[in-house]
């Protein structure tokens, strides 16, 4: 009894679910999080960045309510990377204009953030 360990497969459970998990109050935490952009970035932030993270806060937090059939998990999961290198390019992008290191971290972070709206649960 001292043959190979069998290799473990990895299972994608959104197959066996229609639709992807979310918590009840789960527009509420979305408003709470775009209130979360506008008063960390309203004053002092990139003013399109703050307008186009309030507009892609609701539009990534209806995705809750797409079912797993019309976008698949793998493509969520690709949508955070995305939106992480995004952040990263932001970040980089703002350093070479010489701003501020606290708020290029908040526009990073604020950017960042919308991962939590693609996965719900």
């Amino acid at each position: 009894m001292t043959g190979k360990p069998k290799k473990q497969k990895i299972i994608d459970f959104s197959n066996v679910r229609k639709m992807p998990e979310r918590l009840p109050l789960h527009w509420a935490y979305v408003l709470l999080f775009a209130l979360a952009l506008c008063s960390s970035l309203w004053q002092h932030g990139h003013p399109i960045l703050t307008l186009c993270l309030l507009v892609a806060t609701f539009l990534i937090g209806a995705l809750a309510y797409v079912p797993y059939s019309k976008i698949p998990s793998n493509t969520r999961f690709y949508l955070q990377i995305i939106i992480m290198v995004t952040s990263i390019i932001w970040f980089f992008y703002r350093a070479k204009q010489h701003i501020p290191l606290d708020k290029i971290l908040i526009e990073s972070v604020c950017v960042a953030g919308l991962c939590f709206g693609t996965a719900p649960n």
